[in-house]
């Protein structure tokens, strides 16, 4: 009995994860992998500055690609922006920008940040921004919003304005699942949980019952 109710428990916690975790990806070309080779820029992602798609060995031990976004700071001015506008998205929503990000090692000035400005029609009506620290070590950065009452749009952009070249993959734009949604799911299991519970008890009371009426 105890281990069935493990099972149940086990099973009710992957299901609430799965409801955080697992929503669809709005973002085309997530990992930049269909581009335009080095140097180049990638397919449904605008580039401005020095950023530009590369298969520097780095973006293969992400072992998800060869491909990825570098800002090179030996040209140019040092620095960059990548962006990918998406359509159709709802209003008045929470959303969660993701991206996995490093830097070459050295002292840094300057900025990484990640931003999405909202618009309605094509029309911007406004912006959030967050600056973030990167490492020498590949992180997954997250930057969460809430979309205006009319916005329909959104531009996923993130850059940099530093001494050091950064890197950037597998990005990541979803909406946040709302909590009522995530409490379903776990009542759901909880049902599920008294039925076993009820079932487990029936079945050792008719078991019991049996040898109490062959002693008879």
């Amino acid at each position: 009995m105890c281990k069935k109710l493990l099972f149940v428990f086990c099973v009710l916690i992957f299901v609430v994860g799965f409801a955080v975790t697992a929503q669809a990806n709005l973002l085309q070309n997530a990992g930049f992998e269909d581009n335009t080779g080095g140097g180049g820029n990638a397919t449904w992602w605008a580039s401005s500055g020095d950023a530009k798609t590369e298969n520097w060995s780095d973006f293969a031990e992400r072992e998800t690609g060869t491909w990825g976004i570098g800002v090179m700071d030996w040209v140019g001015d040092k620095d960059g922006e990548v962006y990918q506008d998406v359509s159709s998205i709802a209003s008045s929503t929470q959303y969660q920008f993701d991206i996995w990000a490093k830097r070459d090692a050295g002292d840094v000035t300057g900025v990484y940040y990640m931003t999405l400005e909202w618009y309605v029609d094509s029309v911007y009506i406004s912006e959030g921004s967050q600056n973030i620290t990167l490492t020498d070590i590949w992180v997954e950065q997250s930057f969460t919003a809430t979309s205006p009452g009319t916005a329909n749009e959104v531009r996923v952009l993130f850059g940099q304005d530093t001494t050091q070249c950064g890197k950037w993959d597998d990005a990541s734009f979803a909406e946040v699942p709302e909590s009522a949604t995530i409490a379903l799911f776990g009542f759901g299991g909880l049902i599920l949980l008294r039925k076993r519970k009820a079932s487990s008890v029936r079945q050792f009371v008719q078991a019991n019952c049996s040898v109490a009426c062959g002693l008879c």
